[in-house]
């Protein structure tokens, strides 16, 4: 659990206002190594919300103005709604067609590095974070939910775990952030919900005013004069029908209307800070606020006349709680006369409840409260009392109260003594997730919101059950798509772990690590290895095709969520590290070592994104959060050179993705804050005159992934703060991207694509996965792809297919890198679209250990179509390098295969990176010997890279 100071996000977001280069190796020889920790019996922590808030805020901000200008975003929903309405939104003949893939439920899996409550992959089901919940005045079992970047949802019948009893609303409101609802009293049909978290998340969505209902929940309308109220506390209407509205971003204070919104009255106290942390109002009339929010003066006020109340005439307690100044939360009781306030301190903990018997007239503390801690899993609030707070009183019996924010604790008897209920962690009581946000109470039934969803009782509180089946909000940071199991995933979510999804339409998944789930990764050439990650530089692999997963902990550096990529080929996993570096983990599958590279052409900034080429071996491109993109070649070793390929005009601003086309010459390139030039394309591999802008008709708003279309440099898909946006022509500044129709209007975070069936698989922050299959190119379909060792050393090749129409032939491919492929053979198609057809082919020359196979389809029009890579080991071979003694002592004798003479190069690291030697060995092979007594080597493990052309491999050596 982390205590981190929120004035220092405070004051970026309020008070702050706000080349080519040729390559280089000779700046760039830093290499050290990381040993990695074992996190396997870590438990989870309470999720970072506040590094996460900082990092996004970075991530979108305007960098001239230095703040999210968050109205953007509206007005760009706003137009392209209003466009597509009055018909003269321009569509795209060929878009995706989108579908929604889950998960709709999840379970805790059995093998976890990082352990969470007493779940189990049968019991519990986690959703999004939940900051608003309204029991329809109609009904009871009705029940209207706001997710925090998921919009809103209904049930017809909360007492049902069904998945089918939930319902999105409306996608239009996937963006917002639903901070609060409300129903008029005085006519049912009429609803309000407001949007923007109270506390400046900028994570979440941007919020953007107040949207009203007249037909009971069914189509909802943006009030136009309530643009300006973002960082919505709460919203309330009082019997009357009239609208209270508590905020502290724009249109701060407490707005009032009287007529339903048509025009809008601000009451907030004389004296007092405009920023209301909260707002409740009582069975009698009575309306209790408090403003402050880390602004003074900050105070609690009352008033029985809401409807008339003017900013001088509100009510003062004669004896106040403390502690106003940062986050409160109110709870009134039945008769409207008892109320208790869940105040935090200055280090945002909560360590007193207090409780008024007269109306908020007087306050004195409960007589013992839940203890508060910064280090124990039994407290009440761990630290993050500035955004966790939630408490509820009984509607019949004023002395039953619940608060919580990390775990929740009952009294029943007006606060004398607590007990605590639920727990996050451990197995001793039952299960609510972390991180509170509200307590709803009706009748005897009781629903919780949290980071984790909806929890809810039927019996008064005493147990508690989810209510997430069928909630579709999972915050997802990154996605990853398996190369031959169609309907297998993996998937990063925000405070829920990583995520695996192995069913067709929209399904389930299991969470089989926990925490915040980062980037992922499969093995597109060896689907056994695969990746997670928790925050900063904490990995977790599983060997065994994800059924049981390690934790290992590279140093806690890098970004909260930090940017990586794998590559598929050489096995390397590269992230980012600290300012100026990268992480370089080799042969991730199997070693437990990283180093870090120092690139003095990052210019010191922050790696944000990663991007490993598909064309050129150890190629890796780097976007960083100044405005550059850097090549690196030969990025897994120590002696890499740099290029800056940063292009003239390029904004000074955060870099969220480098996408490659055909070949390493086409290249996208992304930038994610408001006010930047979005999207740029290059033919000639970049530099300060290879970019032209491609941002055409997009709106300004922040976009964080792209890709080409296969095989077609000229079209791109884009994954944005309002979802897909599409162009069928790539045409400079006259780029045309239109928003696709069938995605939900959400922030997109990733795009990951498979060649086998032509899958993309795009991760949302609040609507889960969704895929789309892009149209075949060719007329036919590859079933299956796989290849294996027979007993004669051959390789037999496999494949099946369907819809063979107009196909003339397979060209058979081999490469030794992944990389370079030549023909080495052919097979005539059949010609038939009935049935399931079955090809096979023998490669008798099998020369290397490690073998890449792919097909080419070409048609008899001349059109080309490749398949997916497959990777055969060939493990009769002779190896590549065998040391033939270990530990070594003055020599270090090693037996090398070099049968085609390749030039030779040895390198000798030093267990902390450095380069010790480096010897030039022309082109031998057999026994080799190299001399190491006059290094004075001591005692240790030293690395041995030896590299004859294409092949590398790096052994570690035991000096005695």
């Amino acid at each position: 659990m982390r205590k981190i100071n929120l004035f220092s996000l405070l004051f970026i977001m309020l008070f702050f206002v706000s080349c080519h280069e040729t390559p280089s190796t000779n700046d760039n020889q830093s290499n050290h190594i990381i040993k990695a920790s074992s996190g396997d019996n870590l438990e989870e922590e309470q999720d970072g919300i506040l590094e996460i808030q900082k990092l996004e805020f970075e991530r979108t901000k305007d960098v001239k103005l230095g703040y999210v200008p968050k109205y953007r975003l509206i007005n760009a929903m706003e137009s392209i709604k209003e466009r597509r309405k009055n018909g003269s939104y321009q569509q795209n003949l060929n878009a995706l067609s989108w579908t929604e893939r889950g998960p709709n439920t999840d379970a805790i899996g059995p093998s976890n590095g990082n352990t969470r409550g007493n779940q189990s992959a049968t019991n519990t089901v986690t959703s999004g974070r939940m900051r608003a919940i309204w029991v329809d005045l109609t009904n009871p079992k009705i029940v209207w939910v706001g997710g925090v970047d998921g919009g809103l949802w209904k049930t017809n019948d909360i007492s049902s775990n069904l998945a089918s009893a939930w319902s999105p609303v409306n996608d239009f409101f996937d963006n917002l952030a639903v901070s609060g609802i409300c129903q008029d009293p005085s006519n049912t049909n009429i609803m309000y919900f407001g949007t923007g978290e109270k506390t400046f998340n900028v994570d979440a969505v941007r919020g953007g005013g107040i949207w009203k209902s007249v037909d009971h929940g069914v189509t909802w309308n943006l009030l136009s004069n309530t643009t300006s109220f973002y960082n919505v506390a709460r919203i309330i209407c009082d019997a009357s029908g009239n609208v209270y509205v508590a905020t502290i971003g724009s249109g701060a204070g407490i707005q009032r209307s009287t007529n339903g919104g048509t025009s809008w009255t601000n009451i907030t106290p004389a004296g007092l800070s405009t920023r209301v942390t909260e707002m409740k109002l009582g069975s009698n009339g009575r309306l209790h606020i408090v403003c402050g929010y880390f602004l003074t003066p900050s105070g609690y006020r009352y008033t029985a006349n809401p409807a008339t109340v003017t900013s001088g005439t509100w009510t003062s307690p004669a004896t106040a709680f403390t502690s106003t100044s940062y986050n409160v939360e109110l709870a009134v009781s039945g008769n409207g006369n008892t109320l208790y306030a869940l105040p935090c301190n200055s280090i945002y903990q909560t360590p007193q409840i207090w409780k008024s018997t007269d109306g908020g007239a007087n306050w004195a503390t409960t007589t013992s409260s839940p203890p508060s801690s910064n280090n124990s899993n039994a407290s009440i609030n761990t630290g993050q009392g500035w955004y966790d707070l939630a408490i509820g009183v009984d509607p019949s019996d004023a002395n039953h109260v619940i608060a919580g924010g990390l775990n929740f604790y009952q009294t029943t008897n007006g606060g004398a003594t607590w007990s605590q209920i639920t727990r996050w962690v451990g197995t001793t009581l039952q299960y609510v997730h972390a991180d509170h946000h509200a307590v709803v109470w009706n009748g005897t039934q009781v629903l919780l919101g949290s980071d984790g969803g909806l929890f809810y009782s039927n019996d008064d509180g005493t147990t508690f059950v989810d209510r997430n089946d069928g909630l579709r909000l999972k915050q997802f940071y990154s996605c990853a798509i398996h190369p031959s199991l169609t309907n297998y995933f993996l998937a990063g979510a925000q405070d829920n772990g990583v995520h695996q999804l192995n069913g067709a339409g929209i399904s389930g998944s299991v969470e089989v690590t926990g925490g915040d789930g980062a980037f992922v990764h499969i093995d597109q050439n060896e689907p056994q290895y695969q990746f997670g990650s928790y925050v900063y530089s904490n990995y977790q692999r599983s060997t065994d095709g994800g059924a049981t997963w390690s934790s290992l902990n590279f140093n806690n550096n890098g970004s909260f969520i930090n940017p990586t990529d794998y590559d598929d080929i050489g096995n390397n996993f590269y992230a980012a590290y600290s300012a100026g570096t990268y992480l370089r983990w080799i042969d991730a599958p199997n070693t437990t070592s990283a180093f870090f590279n120092t690139v003095s052409q990052f210019n010191g900034g922050t790696v944000s994104s990663v991007s490993v080429s598909k064309q050129t071996s150890n190629r890796v491109f780097f976007g960083i959060d100044n405005g550059r993109i850097v090549r690196v070649d030969d990025a897994n070793i120590n002696s890499f050179s740099a290029t800056n390929i940063t292009g003239s005009g390029m904004n000074a601003s955060n870099v969220s993705c480098v996408a490659q086309g055909t070949s390493d010459n086409n290249l996208l390139a992304t930038f994610s804050n408001y006010g930047a030039t979005h999207v740029w394309v290059s033919t000639t591999g970049g530099g300060s005159s290879g970019w032209t802008d491609i941002s055409g008709n997009l709106p300004d708003i922040p976009v964080r992934w792209a890709m080409f279309y296969p095989n077609d440099n000229s079209k791109a898909i884009l994954a944005t703060e309002m979802g897909i946006f599409e162009t069928e022509s790539i045409n400079g500044g006259s780029t045309n991207w239109v928003q696709n129709a069938s995605f939900p209007t959400v922030r997109t975070n990733m795009l990951q694509y498979r060649a086998s069936d032509r899958t993309i698989l795009a991760a949302t922050h609040g609507r889960g996965l969704w895929s789309a299959i892009l149209p075949t190119v060719l007329p036919v379909n590859i079933i299956s792809f796989s290849g294996y060792l027979n007993s004669v050393k051959n390789c037999d090749l496999q494949w099946k297919t369907t819809n063979q129409v107009n196909l003339e032939k397979f060209e058979i491919q081999r490469s030794y890198d992944g990389i370079q492929f030549e023909t080495i053979g052919n097979v005539t198609a059949t010609q038939t679209n009935s049935s399931i057809q079955n090809y096979n082919f023998t490669d008798q020359d099998l020369a290397k250990a490690l073998n890449f196979y792919r097909l080419k389809m070409i048609d008899i029009d001349g059109k080309v179509h490749f398949s997916n890579i497959i990777r055969i080991k060939n493990d009769k071979q002779v190896k590549f390098i065998e040391l033939l003694q270990n530990p070594v002592s003055n020599h270090i004798v090693f037996a090398l295969n070099n049968p085609t003479q390749e030039k030779v190069t040895a390198t000798l690291f030093g267990s902390n990176g450095m380069l010790i030697r480096n010897w030039n060995l022309g082109t031998q092979q057999g026994t080799i010997s190299l001399s190491v007594d006059r290094f004075n080597l001591s005692k240790g493990i030293y690395y041995l890279n030896i590299r004859a052309g294409t092949r590398s491999e790096t052994l570690a050596v035991s000096k005695q």
